[in-house]
């Protein structure tokens, strides 16, 4: 044990600059009225002399002279102690202070993880990733987080701690949603495209250590058997004979939704590209309508996509101009200028017409499909690039945008004939007309 040599009254008289020797070491600096102690030493791991500096001693009465005289010897007798180990004070003391830092690190981590939900982070990550993608519609940004809280919402993960989610717990819940979907004739989305984007969400979290497994990436295997049938199905959608008594209705149903609903059928679009449309993509004396590749499902890998619009489109076109100067189904909503319709929109309508558990909006583009092709009013390829399909055949996508412009056009003034109540008197029904689903 090292002798010591100051007492409490020495130091706390010291007032000249001196370095005062308490044995073994220790001395207690004293520079500028201020007094340090520093331990010095002989390292066991360098073979060199270093020089550890110990906390200032407070020297505002004897008695806390006293008590700062005794830690700093307690910490000169815990550095003797790590050289009897062969360790060097000082590093062992970085250590320990980096270890400190790493603690209070991971506890800050803990308990950002503990305070993240699923909900909280997928809306996170809608906002800092989705919303900023620019090839995304605004339609389609909206529907990606409303497809999660519609579907996911509905289940107790949704405001679980992201990292207590595992892929059997996903697996369960997103199945038991889907079971009450099928019972009720429901469908807001596949669950395929759900599990696609809960894995984005969960690979997110991931990165940012606020999960350690991405549990809807391993379930896609084990969906299978819950969408198998699915796709052979389809969406749910009216078969030929009941669309001119459908479409009579829907022209009986009043607002801009029921109207759009109307354009929507008549021209065989999806839902984004109709909501989405604006004057500026009409050309009233070429009768087309041209849609961007940006707004397309394909983006801009399927180019530009031209409409060729019927009579009964234009109608349709000549009821809402003027309620907007951009949108052409604007929102009726107030505060709500230069927005479009919300999908819900068109589903509200389907419902006033009592029609939702029979066919949604998409169906109908199967509906386009599977009467076009029965009745042969243009050859299947031309109904496909009326349909806006992606075509992976490079040279024959070049030679169907040339060769189907003029027989389009017919084959939507036929679509919107029949639609009108305009029915062949039989049909031509040939082998690929079951191949027209949407």
């Amino acid at each position: 044990m090292a002798e010591k040599i100051l007492t409490a009254l020495a130091v706390f008289k010291q007032q000249a600059d001196a370095h005062l020797s308490d044995g073994g070491g220790l001395f207690i600096k004293v520079e500028s009225g201020t007094a340090t102690g520093a331990f010095r030493f002989t390292s066991p791991t360098m073979a060199k002399r270093r020089e550890m500096g110990l906390k200032p001693l407070d020297r505002s009465s004897l008695a806390s002279t006293g008590e700062s005289l005794k830690r700093v010897r307690a910490a000169a007798a815990l550095a003797r102690r790590l050289i009897d180990e062969g360790r060097d004070p000082i590093d062992a003391k970085r250590a320990m202070r980096a270890q400190v830092l790493a603690d209070r690190e991971a506890e800050k981590v803990v308990k950002k993880a503990e305070a993240c939900t699923l909900a909280r982070h997928a809306r996170r990550f809608h906002e800092s990733t989705i919303e900023t993608d620019p090839k995304m519609t605004e339609l389609h940004k909206r529907h990606w987080i409303s497809s999660l809280e519609n579907h996911v919402g509905r289940t107790p993960l949704w405001k679980m701690r992201i990292d207590a989610i595992t892929a059997p717990m996903l697996l369960e819940e997103l199945a038991k949603v889907r079971s009450i979907d099928d019972q009720n004739k429901r469908i807001p989305e596949t669950l395929s495209r759900i599990v696609q984007r809960l894995s984005a969400v969960f690979e997110d979290a991931q990165f940012h250590s606020l999960c350690t497994t991405n549990p809807a990436a391993a379930i896609k295997r084990k969906m299978r058997p819950h969408t198998a049938g699915r796709k052979g199905a389809g969406f749910r959608f009216l078969p030929p004979a009941e669309v001119p008594p459908f479409m009579a209705t829907l022209r009986e149903c009043e607002g801009i939704a029921a109207l759009a609903l109307e354009f929507l059928i008549l021209t065989a679009s999806r839902t984004a590209e109709t909501l989405g449309a604006t004057w500026a993509e009409i050309d009233t004396k070429a009768s087309t309508w041209v849609i961007p590749a940006s707004r397309m499902k394909a983006g801009e890998r399927g180019g530009d996509h031209t409409v060729h619009l019927s009579g009964a489109a234009l109608a349709v076109l000549a009821r809402v101009k003027g309620l907007d100067a951009t949108c052409i189904f604007p929102s009726p909503m107030q505060n709500r200028e230069g927005k479009p319709l919300s999908n819900m929109a068109l589903l509200a309508t389907l419902d006033r017409l009592g029609m939702r558990s029979r066919t949604v909006v998409h169906g109908f583009r199967r509906s386009f499909s599977t009467t076009c092709n029965e009745y042969a009013f243009a050859r299947p390829d031309a109904i496909e690039a009326a349909l806006a399909h992606s075509e992976q055949d490079v040279i024959r996508k070049t030679y169907n945008r040339a060769e189907f412009l003029q027989e389009r056009r017919i084959l939507l003034q036929r679509w919107a004939d029949y639609c009108n109540g305009d029915v062949p008197t039989s049909t031509n029904v040939l082998p690929f007309a079951v191949k027209g689903a949407a």
